[in-house]
């Protein structure tokens, strides 16, 4: 393994597809690091995953390695259960570990919902902006990029929801411009160190966790981690084999700078790449909810064929995101060759996407633990262990991949700080390309599609339904797509567009939202309610 830590002049990527590999490559690499460890993440959770690897780091740099967590203040500043408790303890010892959190909203951790909406309102534009970036670099000589966060549902061991996501492990000259990107962001003044903010009398007392507890027999961690982590060697054996050596790497970053007014860097870098596209896109992408000037550029190019794998109302984490995406789809069916997928609650392949399916159901059994969403949480996701899409990427042309942080929305483009790594090479993408297709399967996936042309007696109904008070009240315009399925077996190829004359044969309509409990029509007014009421036009 020592390996992975010398610096190289060429690029070499290794993919992260499983959560577990993820913390056990973080972990590993933690473990032999010689100099520092610099982390920047949006959120750190207070949960089993999260406490060991801050243990692990305070670990290291009891040892001597210089530690920097960079950590955006939104998320883990403004909860009561936060892990900034034990942070606080840690920073206040000798170690080589110092934590600043990214641009606080006020400066006060775990502030009142008072301090909460009077330093909202006094600094919309200013707090609006957070840091969304995630980057792991250990001795200047490897780093990790991608979209995720520190915690259970991120490294599947959260026995709710798990995020289907994406990183990789990169080694290479662009080490040094993500060294350059978080030195950046560590020395801004939007940056404070954990110990110039106060406390409030709500400030949670310091939780108890022990790291060696937590991985012994019948602790905390999974099974997977916990073998992977006592036999190194064979992990790294096996992972490594899955290794490219791309033709070329560039690492895009934002400017900290919160009161920018310019579409961000990595905004810039993305829309350049799509609209430099000449055949295919897939995307994956938790929230869609592309900005309509965007669709009209890429509708220019008519031969550009687009395939978008996101979250299903079951599965979504975030209740108003996923509404304010809704109204895009009009937009991107008609203008757009769009084929779009919504991961199902249930898909065939959940134990290949979570690698420690059986364990985390047999953890299931008798208890009820529900995943932690915090804003816009979805009174609709699944109480079932299920995956969540958190994978944020281009696919282009075969050749060309964009992974990151990065959402397909406003925020993501032009709001928020991302990090991106762009990787030219055909045998990387096709493996992109080939998880992709796996998603997009009938077995895991509905296919989002354009209803049929009704009958006149079934448009006459329809014109009858919507000659209702309540529905003109509330300015609801239907949605003009469902989710369709099919079983497996009438599939003789890979999942046909919903362009072919005979997808309607092969395909039959679940409804607008199904595995939801209510009618279409009672949660769509509902999802535009919550939509106009919580964000109006922001979104």
């Amino acid at each position: 393994m020592s390996k992975l830590l010398e610096k190289k002049e060429d690029h070499h990527i290794v993919p992260l597809f499983t959560g577990n590999d993820s913390l056990t490559s973080r972990t590993l690499l933690l473990r032999e690091a010689k100099e520092n460890c610099d982390i920047m993440t949006f959120l750190w959770r207070n949960d089993s995953c999260g406490n060991f690897y801050l243990e692990e780091c305070q670990k290291a740099a009891a040892r001597g390695v210089r530690i920097r967590l960079l950590i955006d203040f939104w998320a883990p500043g403004t909860t009561k259960n936060s892990i900034l408790t034990k942070m606080l303890e840690l920073s206040e010892q000798e170690l080589l570990l110092e934590i600043k959190l990214f641009n606080p909203v006020t400066n006060t951790i775990a502030p009142t919902d008072g301090e909460l909406l009077v330093n909202g309102i006094a600094g919309f534009k200013k707090h609006n902006r957070r840091m969304h970036g995630k980057l792991q670099i250990i001795d200047g000589a490897a780093g990790i990029v991608g979209g995720r966060n520190i915690g259970d549902e991120y490294f599947d061991a959260h026995e709710v929801r798990s995020f289907l996501d994406f990183e990789v492990l990169y080694q290479g000259p662009e080490v040094e411009a993500m060294k350059r990107s978080f030195n950046t962001f560590w020395e801004d003044d939007n940056s404070v160190d954990l110990k110039a903010l106060k406390t409030n009398s709500k400030f949670p007392e310091i939780s108890l966790f022990d790291s060696e507890e937590a991985i012994s027999e019948g602790g905390e961690l999974t099974t997977a981690f916990k073998e992977n982590i006592n036999n190194p060697d064979l992990f790294w054996e096996n992972l490594l084999q899955k290794s490219y050596a791309p033709d070329n790497v560039e690492f895009v970053n934002d400017s900290p700078n919160v009161n920018a007014q310019q579409p961000v860097s990595s905004g810039k870098k993305a829309e350049e790449l799509l609209q430099g596209a000449e055949r295919e896109v897939c995307i994956s992408t938790p929230y869609l909810i592309p900005p309509q000037k965007l669709i009209d550029t890429l509708a220019q190019k008519e031969a550009l064929k687009f395939s978008i794998c996101t979250n299903s109302l079951i599965t979504a984490d975030n209740l108003y995101t996923y509404a304010a995406g809704m109204r895009m789809r009009d937009s991107l069916f008609k203008k757009l060759k769009v084929n779009m997928y919504e991961l199902k609650d249930e898909p065939e392949d959940l134990k290949t996407f979570i690698s420690t399916c059986n364990e985390l159901t047999q953890r299931r059994e008798g208890r009820r633990s529900e995943p932690k969403s915090g804003f816009g949480s979805n009174k609709y996701e699944t109480s079932k262990l299920h995956c969540t899409l958190h994978a944020k990427y281009f696919i282009i042309d075969r050749f060309r991949s964009c992974i990151g942080a990065m959402n397909l929305d406003s925020r993501s483009l032009y709001h928020n700080t991302e990090t991106i790594l762009v990787i030219d090479d055909k045998d990387f993408a096709e493996k992109m390309i080939e998880r992709h297709k796996m998603i997009e399967k009938a077995k895991n996936s509905w296919v989002i599609a354009p209803v049929e042309q009704t009958t006149s007696d079934e448009a006459l109904k329809n014109v009858a339904s919507l000659i209702d008070l309540e529905n003109l009240k509330e300015k609801w315009v239907p949605l003009k797509t469902h989710s369709f399925t099919t079983e497996e077996k009438k599939l003789k190829e890979e999942v046909p567009s919903i362009e072919r004359e005979d997808f309607y044969d092969k395909y039959t309509s679940a409804g607008m939202f199904p595995g939801v409990d209510e009618s279409d029509t009672d949660t769509q007014v509902f999802l535009y309610k919550q939509l106009s009421r919580a964000f109006g036009e922001l979104l």
